[in-house]
């Protein structure tokens, strides 16, 4: 039988023969409906990858009335984060036979809403993933829950009760590597933030505070400076800091690319890293492990996230009730030359 099914194209009907189920079952286990037993959805997932079939997208979507496609919607500078999350959207959307599309939009402009809900609606999107700033747009959401746009949030600052999302503790991220430097022996220390319309860097800054107030030391305007989260910004507030703070052995960085603008400022005013000043940043980037010296850094699990925010999503879309509306992820500190002489 499998040799005749492979000399032509395989069919959901070939697909229900293999497995033992009928054809109305196999079309739901291949189109991940909630509404088939668990036994009979893994026959005919085996099935299929038996004869390396794949639902023509097509007729998928006119049988389903759905696009199979899922969006991302971002306004973030950060390349290396919004890269992380297409991966891990890939990789749950390969695995149920749905599209990763990433798209930009600028939530400075008027109609940015108008235009994220045009978008949606002109190619049937199934679904989105919004990332920060975006998801903390009170506006934008209200606008989605009103058309009645399914939606997975990635690191949202405020919810409602109604929200899906998944997020790692920021505050308690920025505590801990402000409480490595503590241990180090710093005493002066400055944070460098991020912008004001990010609430994430605004709860790295409040774990910065936390702990320097836990371990009696200084967290005052002095101490803390805002940068845009380019490499630029970086390099920027260290001559700033330098001006101001110039007994200030370490510098936190709410971001990798500012923390690595300071590093490049701090070699140029020929100071010795981290002998002369420490220096940490947050979101472990494809490169801050390749600069010099490699950088110390908060590194939250965002392919991981973006991974199950995407599963999440399509769970949502085929109709399957979802208790567990929040998942929480645990971030990890890098330990690099940047902090540490070893």
């Amino acid at each position: 039988m499998s040799s005749r099914i492979n000399k032509k194209r395989v069919t959901v009907t070939d697909i229900a023969k293999e497995a033992g189920v009928s054809l109305k079952t196999a079309s739901r286990a291949l189109n991940n409906s909630p509404h088939v037993r668990e036994e009979k959805r893994e026959a005919v997932l085996k099935a299929a990858k038996k004869f390396n079939f794949r639902p023509n997208i097509s007729a998928r979507q006119l049988a389903s009335n759905r696009s199979y496609v899922i969006t991302h919607f971002y306004d973030n500078v950060n390349t290396d984060y919004v890269s992380k999350i297409y991966t891990g959207m890939q990789q749950a959307c390969h695995k149920h036979g749905y599209y990763a599309v990433a798209e930009t939009t600028d939530c400075s402009k008027r109609k940015f809403i108008e235009q994220t809900l045009d978008y949606v609606t002109a190619f049937n999107i199934d679904g989105l993933i919004l990332s920060p700033p975006l998801c903390d747009d009170t506006a934008l959401m209200t606008a989605l829950k009103k058309h009645g746009i399914k939606v997975v949030l990635i690191s949202p600052q405020e919810t409602s009760e109604d929200d899906y999302f998944v997020f790692v503790d920021e505050e308690k991220s920025a505590f801990q590597i402000t409480e490595h430097l503590i241990n180090l022996g710093h005493k002066d220390i400055a944070f460098l933030g991020g912008l004001k319309s990010h609430k994430a860097a605004l709860n790295r800054q409040k774990g910065f505070v936390a702990a320097m107030k836990q371990y009696g030391l200084n967290a005052s305007r002095k101490t803390i400076k805002t940068g845009d989260f380019t490499m630029q910004s970086g390099h920027n507030a260290y001559v700033d800091i330098m001006k101001k703070l110039p007994e200030a052995t370490a510098i936190f960085a709410a971001n990798d690319e500012m923390a690595m603008g300071v590093i490049m400022a701090a070699l140029n005013d020929g100071k010795k890293i981290p002998d002369e000043i420490a220096v940490a940043g947050y979101d472990n980037s494809r490169f801050s492990g390749l600069f010099w010296p490699s950088l110390t850094t908060v590194s939250p699990p965002v392919i991981e996230m973006a991974d199950y925010a995407t599963n999440l999503l399509i769970r949502l879309i085929s109709g399957e009730a979802v208790e567990n509306k929040k998942h929480e992820f645990v971030s990890e500190i890098i330990l690099r030359k940047s902090t540490d002489k070893k």
